[in-house]
């Protein structure tokens, strides 16, 4: 026997488009293969929260397990791939020396924050509208550059969050010697209110 008739279609085709089926008399599936994907298709589009829920009973009942594989996959992943890994990373750093300074501040400052459950919700929009608040330029010094950071008016160490209004645009030059340093005292005192009149515009 070459072909056999599939039970959902009713077309005789080769026996190749039928998966094996151990408890049936010819070892065959009596649906071929692509009704039986079809028929899967079909049963996923129906049982969208009832898969949903049970996948999620599955993983709460597995979680613990499922986890420890995943910290285990990644830990050998790393084993096997360190040295190269490493050398990607130091690369990056070489091509990218203010970045690389800005990432490592930041994860930096991050701790900090947890540390001191400072307030950590900045959205992508609210850092779009403080720039337009500030014209896209340094909060400082008024260059307008292509590579503003995002700089902490009040410093973290002064319990400064990564939250709207404390958020300001800054070149790398004005962030860096910022750093911080109290904008009361390193700030002209003109200076000093104008930004906070800014600041008030996007909080307002």
């Amino acid at each position: 026997m070459t072909q056999k008739i599939c039970t959902r279609c009713l077309r005789e085709q080769p026996l190749t488009e039928f998966h094996n089926h151990s408890y049936s008399k010819d070892g065959l599936s009596n649906e071929c293969k692509s009704c039986r994907r079809e028929r899967a298709i079909e049963y996923d589009r129906n049982n969208k929260e009832t898969k949903k829920k049970a996948f999620k009973r599955w993983y709460e009942l597995n979680k613990e397990t499922l986890q420890a594989k995943k910290k285990d996959y990644y830990r050998d992943y790393y084993r096997l791939h360190a040295e190269e890994k490493i050398a990607k990373a130091r690369k990056w750093v070489q091509d990218n020396p203010e970045k690389a300074r800005e990432n490592s501040r930041r994860r930096a400052e991050r701790r900090i924050a947890r540390k001191n459950a400072l307030i950590y919700d900045l959205t992508v929009e609210q850092w779009e509208r403080t720039l337009d608040v500030f014209d896209f330029r340094c909060a400082y010094c008024g260059i307008d550059s292509g590579k503003l950071q995002q700089e902490h008016f009040i410093p973290v160490l002064m319990g400064g969050g990564y939250t709207l209004g404390n958020i300001i645009p800054a070149c790398h030059r004005c962030n860096v010697r910022k750093g911080s340093k109290d904008p009361k005292d390193w700030l002209a005192e003109d200076k000093y209110g104008e930004i906070q009149e800014r600041i008030a515009a996007i909080t307002g």
